[in-house]
Formats: structure tokens, sequence, C-alpha cells
């Protein structure tokens, strides 16, 4: 019997090895069947964009060439499924692996309200999604320019998202064909007549969606690949729970409450991944167990088990590549107390430069929410000097930059937007009032989460010392914004529309890198919270600290 190195030293081996491993397998659907169409991608670890793409035959079957040993993720995507990632190792002389996968369909919504869509005429563009028009007999249609040959588009409300929104672009059922969209769903294509002019109908049915089923995705390693089997089963555990933790964290932040701990939460991982990182008879599992354990834990409550998860799988492991997400957690819990010991460890002493660099960004957030002018500066300039050139670290390099415009202490941009009500506000004829603007989008599942702690905000201090909020919207057109304030949330205060959203010369100056941004501004004009202060049950408290006893300066 041939015998291989574990997992964390193979990944210490030089990445320019070539592997001479292919990965061989077939994809099946949740019903048991060749996909319509699907593909199967190879990633390096912290990596977002695909190193190689092929497409599954019509059989269903595959092959992945592995272009050099180290740590692996492999991404299996088909029409009408949820898209399936899996952790791969590959070793200097391994054989090749078997890999089957059955994967799970997308979750539907059967009865929608409303369906937006997008597609080629608008670039595939969120933002200025159009509805499509509700028949009598419950479907809905959409007319588009008739463009030579064919017409791509996706739908947007008949399939949730991660947390259930229901704001995710896929395809549409029973469609002339497909083409894969790059970001882990389908575009549809319906065939055009060449010769036709004017428009052409798009029609969607939602009785034509695929029949339910609620089967959960499957991996099947061959025989030559335990470790493979089971790394990937524990993957696929924490997944869930991760999921299940990040919703239980958002109904609590919606409701105004503190966050569970994952304690709380009856977790699985929590029983099972203590005892594989103890005594699981192969090293690399027992470290992989170790480090996705790490991403439950943070606070004083955890520092015991993240000693034993360290002790285990300490910060110069390579296998931290799989789950730089729990560096930082780990970091969290070990570091309590005070001085972030542990953190500088992973961005002195690990491999990889993705599990440094994002390591390195959580305590340049950190140093910016606390406003440590100081330590900001510093951990920025290291952040830029040595992390600068990766694309994961353009958000950071944005957001939390000590010379920003938008900071606490400075004269918020020049601006002059004019209503929906048609009247003009600018900086100079807010001047006096203490104001938040809020840039959100109708779309953006964050921003209507903020929804029940803003309208309590501002039924308890709308008024007060000049109170008033201001909220730019990002949405495809302005009468996208008039239907969702006829339902639950009325927002009665400032509306504008910001048009191109984050492409506009006004979401520049602001810095808008993503929605929910919500800034607050004092009656001099000057900014006086920011971000995370302005958002959830926190947003109350600032208010607070700011409005209570402060008179407005006309």
């Amino acid at each position: 019997m041939k015998r291989f190195l574990p997992f964390f030293l193979l990944l210490a081996l030089p990445a320019i090895a070539i592997s001479g491993v292919s990965v061989t397998g077939s994809v099946k659907t949740a019903a048991g069947a060749a996909p319509l169409l699907a593909h199967v991608h190879l990633l390096r670890q912290n990596s977002p964009e695909p190193v190689e793409t092929v497409e599954v035959g019509r059989d269903g079957r595959y092959t992945l060439a592995i272009p050099s040993v180290g740590a692996w993720s492999v991404q299996f995507t088909a029409v009408d499924h949820e898209g399936y990632t899996i952790p791969l190792v590959i070793g200097d002389g391994m054989p090749n692996v078997t890999l089957d996968v059955t994967l799970a369909q997308l979750h539907f919504n059967r009865k929608p309200d409303t369906v937006w869509i997008i597609g080629d005429w608008n670039e595939f563009n969120f933002q200025s999604a159009k509805p499509m028009k509700r028949g009598n007999d419950g479907r809905f249609t959409f007319q588009v320019p008739a463009n030579g040959g064919q017409v791509r588009y996706q739908l947007i409300g008949i399939a949730t998202s991660d947390g259930g929104d229901g704001l995710r672009s896929v395809n549409a059922p029973n469609s002339a064909g497909y083409v894969y969209d790059g970001g882990g769903d389908y575009r549809s294509i319906m065939a055009v007549n060449k010769a036709k002019k004017g428009k052409v109908t798009i029609t969607f049915d939602p009785a034509m969606l695929p029949a339910e089923n609620n089967a959960v995705a499957q991996t099947m390693f061959g025989p030559e690949s335990r470790a493979q089997q089971q790394m990937a089963d524990l993957a696929a555990m924490v997944e869930k729970d991760y999921r299940a933790m990040r919703i239980a964290m958002m109904k609590a932040y919606q409701a105004g409450k503190e966050s569970p701990e994952p304690a709380s939460l009856a977790l699985q991982s929590l029983e099972v991944l203590p005892k594989e990182m103890r005594s699981n008879s192969d090293p690399t599992v027992r470290q992989f167990a170790a480090i996705q354990l790490a991403q439950f834990l943070a606070g004083k409550s955890n520092s015991a088990l993240a000693t034993e998860v360290l002790s285990i799988a300490p910060p110069t492991s390579p296998l931290w590549a799989i789950n730089a997400r729990g560096a930082v957690r780990i970091s969290l819990a070990s570091d309590s107390s005070g001085a972030p010991t542990t953190a500088m460890k992973f961005i002195e002493t690990n491999p990889n430069r993705e599990v440094q660099a994002i390591v390195l960004s959580s305590l340049v957030n950190d140093a910016f929410h606390a406003n440590r002018e100081a330590d900001l500066r510093t951990l920025y300039a290291r952040l830029k000097k040595d992390y600068g050139d990766l694309e994961s670290m353009e958000y950071s390099l944005t957001e939390y930059n000590p010379d920003a415009a938008i900071r606490v202490g400075k004269m918020v941009p020049d601006f002059e937007v004019t209503l929906l009500s048609g009247e003009k506000v600018s900086r100079q004829t807010m001047m006096g009032k203490t104001y938040m603007i809020d840039f959100w989008a109708t779309w953006c599942g964050p921003c209507v989460a903020e929804m029940p702690s803003l309208h309590a905000a501002w039924e308890k201090y709308h008024g007060k010392n000049g109170f008033t909020v201001l909220s730019l919207s990002f949405d495809g057109k302005v009468e996208d914004i008039a239907p969702f304030r006829e339902k639950k949330w009325k927002m009665p205060w400032l509306h504008t529309f910001v048009e191109k959203g984050f492409k506009n010369d006004l979401s520049k100056r602001f810095e808008v890198m993503g929605i929910p941004k919500p800034i607050l501004v004092g009656p001099d004009g000057m900014i006086i919270a920011t971000e995370s202060d302005l958002r959830g049950s926190d947003l109350d408290a600032t208010l607070a600290k700011h409005l209570d006893g402060k008179q407005a300066m006309n």
C-alpha cells in the first residue's frame, strides 16, 4: 500500500509542483438525471475566479485536470440547482480521484407576487431590473427588442438566496437553451427569428417550475480517497450549520436582539467537530475538523477550546487556507483579553498570503470601528503595502482608508439632490439639522433588514432637534420606490433617486462600495457617526447620544 504525506505537509510543497492528477466522475440532478447543463470549476482556496471550468457531458460525466499539488476547491453548478463546493487535497504521487456528486435543487418561490427580469438589453444589471407583467392566468410576460437570433435573460424572485429574500437571478424553466452566468447560476436563451423586427415576448409560467424536491446535495469519493470523503462530509455539515447560524443572527438582528451564541443553536458541528479533531485516525482530518470548528468560536467563553484548536492546527498550518474566516474567529477567541497575539502569528507565519491579508484586514476593521486612529494608520499602511495587489482586499482598502472622505470628524461631501417631492436639498440647506444619509435599494436584502430599526428610530426621534433621514435609492428606476413604500415599510422621510447607482458621481464622492451605507451628519455639517453605529439596535443608542439634550442651529 502506498502511503502519502498528511494534507498539511502536502500543502507546504511548492505550488509549481505538477500533480498529474485528474478528477473524474458524474454530476446528477436532485431527481437522479443528468443535468440540462452543468459545469465543474476548479478554484484555488480564497479565490473567486476559477483556474479552469469544464462543461459536464450530456451523460453527466466530467474529467477535470488538476495542474499542481496543494489545496483546491471544486465547485459544481447546474441549471435549476444550487451550486456545491467541495474542498480537495492534491498531493505529489496521489492516484487519480473519483468524485460523484448529486446536486440539490433550487428553492423555488412557486407563487411569486412579483417577478423581475434582467437580460442582454440591460447588461444583466440588478439595479435596472424590470417587473414582468402578471396576467390573470398567473403567468408573467415581458417584451424586449428582437435582436437577431436569440435573447438571453434571468428572472429575479423565483428562487430564494441563503437569506430567503428571493433576490437571486436564475434561469427560467423549460428554456430553449442555457448559458452559465459566471457567478453560480444560469441564463435562459430564447430563440428569435433573425428576420423578426420589433419586440418579442418572454413568458414565465410558475406552473412549469420543476417539481418540488428537497433532497440535499451528496458527495461520493472513490475508495482511494477516504480522508477526502470525511473532509467533504464535515464541510457539508459545517456549511449547513453556518447557514443556520447566519439566519438566526439575521433574525435576532431584525428583532433588535443580541446575536445568539453558536452553543445555543444546537448545531451538529459543535458536537461532531471536537470529537473528530481529538480522535480521528487521520492527522489531516483532525486538522481539518479543528479549523472548521474555529469559525464557530469567538469571545472569552471559547478561549479554552480555541487553545485546543490552535494546538492541533497552529497558525503556521497551510490548512488554514481552506477556512480563512476561521483564522479570524479563532484569533478573536484566543485574543479576547487584549493584544492581537494570535492574529499577528497568522499574519507573520501562515504561508498563505490570502490568510495573512484576511486576518490583517480584520484588525484594520477593528481599529476603524473603535476609532483607534494611530493603530488604523499603521495597520492600513501595512495592508496596502503588503497586500494591495490582492483583489480580495479592494473593499477593505477603500472602506477603511484613514484618509477617506467619509470619516467621523470630517465635513460631509458637498451635494445637491432633487427629492421625489420635487424640492432640492443640499449640504447647505441641511445645515442646522442632524440628519442621516441612507444609501439603499428595494432589492437589497440587508437594506430591507434595517427597516425595523429605521422606523423605530424615526418614530422616536424625528423632528427632535431637527432630526430627519435622507434616503438615496440605488434602484433600477425611480418607479420602483413607491410600490415598496406602499406595503409594510412606509419610510415617511426624505427620498431621492440616484441614477446609475454605484456609478453615479455622487456615489463616488460618498465612497459607496456597498449598501446599506448610513452616515449621520451633525448640525454643523460634520460627520458624527457611520456604518455599524447606525445599524440594527446600535442606531437607537447612537441617536440618543447625539440628539438628547442638543438643540438645532435653526
